[in-house]
């Protein structure tokens, strides 16, 4: 749908300058990406009490906003270089290996990393 709008834009464009062009596309570039993204967000589950009951047993002390962290780290990290993954993506035992390996790359510390795990694994086990 946003590939159509943009060739229907695209051949809306009379002939002008390259640089006005450009701006054009850039415009439309931008707000596709912006749309794309507000997208990843909605589809990543907002934690529940109940995952956090959950996943208090194999970690006490976890709450609502503790997954409510992991949650935002993981969409304002590790999307800087990929598509979120949704939970579901992978086994919640998956998840610990994965976010051990990227916490390097998207440069996150230890209890940032533990709570990216913690919403993911949470998230996968609904």
């Amino acid at each position: 749908m946003i590939i159509k709008f943009i060739m229907l834009q695209m051949a809306a464009v009379p002939a002008r300058p390259p640089r006005r062009l450009l701006g054009r596309l850039g415009l439309i570039t931008a707000l596709a990406s912006a749309l794309g993204l507000g997208a990843c967000a909605t589809q990543m589950p907002a934690p529940s009490q109940a995952d956090a009951t959950r996943i208090a047993m194999e970690w006490p002390g976890t709450t609502v906003e503790t997954l409510a962290r992991g949650r935002t780290a993981y969409l304002d990290h590790c999307t800087a270089c990929h598509a979120a993954y949704t939970p579901d993506a992978h086994p919640a035992a998956v998840w610990r290996k994965i976010v051990a390996e990227m916490a390097p790359r998207s440069r996150l510390d230890h209890r940032t990393s533990e709570d990216v795990v913690r919403y993911l694994i949470a998230s996968a086990r609904r």
